[in-house]
């Protein structure tokens, strides 16, 4: 049974589509460019074009104003529209021939909100999986297994990946040839592109304004390399019910293997609830990092009032330059908040549940909000 839930989710995770719709067409642009121009552009990096990159421009875009730039890196198993799609506010509608994702481009999708904001949205591609049977099936490498825990990035842990060259590569594409504002560029993510994220943040910090991981915990703390040069501001948002990358970590009832807490990458061992792994090693997390102190503070918020679930906040006493801020969602499960139900609530089957695609918030307006505060 687990090697056809693992199947279900490399097809649908994060985003993924098990039946293929016709796609708009997207100019190929390439780096010779001096103004290249959209909405729509499928963009090809010198040195990886075998890892294409969509991106959407806004109707501001005009080759004179420099824009910010919102990254959006997408699940396990997915590609770089299944980033896209999964932002959208559409239900759950089967698998098979009636099965049709929603279309990036409505009411409600990140890219509206980016024609609405005035800023351009970026969707890389992870490196080909391995091991996936899904054609072009897609993921980030962030971390070996190690005390326990489990590989992050299946399908490419045993594959040599420069995801750091690539991103670099990327951004030096964005500000020569797009206009991006070199100090507004931003990363979100969900489920392995959440953890993608917090790579970057410990990697990239001169390059990275802020990030907005979704639906998954910072795994790359598990590697001891977490050394940015400046505070990066965090905004991590994730379900409650999330079966795949439970919020207080331990063992992941869909997937399998052993994952952090949020609280510890977060917050750091000190401050969270022991877990079975706590006693091997202790873990700093982003709080002494961004210079902040505690105590954590809590309150209720919520963002629609008569839903019967509420969003839980938590944050630390930090500066502004460094700021953390933990959602939890008590509506949403292993998915963007406010976007595509891609996978049934509950199990069906052979398909495994991940839990709702929350209606509390929208995860859309809720991490732009939080960009729009930062700059490097």
């Amino acid at each position: 049974m687990r090697h056809l839930v693992l199947l279900a989710l490399a097809l649908m995770l994060g985003g993924c589509r098990r039946h293929e719709r016709p796609e708009k067409p997207a100019a190929i642009a390439t780096s010779t460019s001096a103004c290249n121009k959209g909405p729509e552009l499928t963009v090809k990096l010198a040195g990886f074009s075998d890892r294409p990159v969509l991106m959407h421009l806004p109707p501001a875009y005009d080759c004179d104003k420099r824009l910010p730039v919102v990254m959006m890196l997408h699940g396990g198993g997915g590609r770089s529209e299944h980033a896209a799609e999964s932002t959208c506010p559409f239900p759950y509608t089967g698998l098979g021939k009636k099965h049709h994702p929603p279309d990036a481009g409505a009411p409600g999708c990140l890219d509206a909100l980016a024609d609405r904001e005035g800023f351009i949205v970026v969707y890389p591609s992870g490196a080909l999986s391995k091991h996936n049977p899904v054609k072009g099936a897609r993921a980030w490498k962030i971390a070996p297994a190690v005390d326990g825990y489990v590989c992050t990035g299946r399908g490419v842990c045993d594959v040599k990946v420069d995801e750091l060259s690539y991103f670099r590569a990327l951004l030096k594409e964005l500000k020569e040839h797009y206009f991006a504002d070199g100090s507004r560029i931003y990363s979100t993510g969900i489920s392995n592109g959440a953890l993608m994220s917090y790579r970057l943040a410990c990697e990239m910090s001169e390059e990275i304004a802020a990030i907005a991981p979704v639906a998954g915990s910072d795994m790359f703390e598990l590697t001891g390399k977490c050394k940015p040069k400046r505070p990066v501001p965090i905004l991590h948002i994730h379900g409650a019910v999330d079966p795949v990358y439970p919020f207080e970590g331990g063992e992941s009832r869909v997937l399998g293997g052993r994952y952090l807490s949020v609280c510890e990458g977060l917050f750091g061992s000190d401050l969270c609830a022991p877990t079975e792994i706590t006693s091997k090693r202790r873990f700093p997390g982003w709080l002494a990092r961004n210079g902040c102190k505690p105590p954590l503070q809590r309150d209720v918020w919520d963002p629609t009032p008569g839903n019967a679930t509420r969003v839980i906040r938590t944050r630390p006493d930090c500066p502004p330059a460094g700021e953390i801020q933990l959602l939890l969602d008590e509506s949403s499960g292993h998915a963007w908040p406010g976007g595509w139900q891609y996978l049934p609530a509950r199990d069906r089957l052979v398909l495994p549940g991940v839990g709702p695609a929350g209606r509390e918030m929208s995860a859309n307006e809720v991490i732009w909000a939080f960009f729009e505060r930062h700059r490097r």
